[in-house]
């Protein structure tokens, strides 16, 4: 796991375990940019396609795979962390920050809603990265049905996003739920909701059913601590904590 600093230029990695006596895990300092990164972007880390993929043997090779992506921001930013080095990629096609995305087979980033830096509005749109092209895509027949800015998006599997929560200036903190269903390009909202509404927090999935929703902030400003497990077949989220 690498960390790389807002509006600095350090590079930290996460280290589990090592030869030395001390106490693991701890972070590392392990390398500084020439530059300085933006505030606010999106991480995504390249690992092939979702828990349990069984395609994820064949794509072995890929020159991709276990890279960063550091993405919008303050500016339109697109950068690949690729062999300990930092490459600029094809600019985004707008300027936007606080926004979700996953990474589908090594080869496509799916960006959903955030915060358009100039109009200082939510978004609804789900912009997409070839990684293979260097080439965004608007998807302009592709938008989420709820404005949305610091929500989480979770790939179920190659054709499957849910995204979840977030933030809406009208509404506030959100507890709705999108499905995105790439095949088909369609987004639909779900019925059931979480069990609170939730911003800057994460999911992830776990089994082939379930996605456990992580931390964040709810209304009022309230940091969360509880963990609630999203049930795809049974449609309901329930707390774990």
């Amino acid at each position: 796991m690498y960390w790389f600093e807002f509006g600095g230029n350090k590079i930290g990695r996460l280290y589990i375990e090592g030869p030395e006596a001390e106490e693991f895990p701890k972070w590392r300092l392990v390398g500084k940019y020439k530059n300085e990164f933006p505030c606010h972007f999106t991480l995504i880390y390249v690992n092939g396609g979702a828990c349990g993929s069984k395609e994820l043997k064949e794509l072995a090779g890929n020159k991709n795979l276990g890279t960063f992506f550091l993405l919008g921001g303050m500016g339109n930013n697109c950068q690949q962390f690729i062999d300990k080095n930092i490459v600029t990629k094809a600019p985004m096609i707008s300027e936007k920050s606080f926004f979700a995305a996953v990474c589908v087979r090594a080869s496509h980033i799916y960006t959903f809603g955030g915060y358009e830096n100039m109009e200082k509005v939510q978004l609804k749109c789900c912009q997409s990265y070839s990684i293979d092209k260097d080439r965004w895509y608007g998807n302009e027949d592709m938008q989420l049905n709820e404005a949305r800015s610091q929500c989480s998006a979770c790939l179920f599997d190659d054709s499957l996003i849910f995204v979840f929560g977030g933030y809406n200036k009208e509404v506030g903190t959100l507890s709705s739920i999108e499905r995105v269903e790439l095949k088909t390009r369609k987004i639909t909202s779900l019925e059931i909701k979480m069990t609170v509404p939730l911003r800057r927090f994460s999911s992830v999935k776990i089994s082939a059913t379930k996605v456990l929703l992580l931390g964040g902030v709810a209304r009022l400003s309230k940091d969360s601590d509880a963990v609630f497990c999203f049930d795809v077949d049974q449609q309901e989220t329930t707390s774990g904590a």
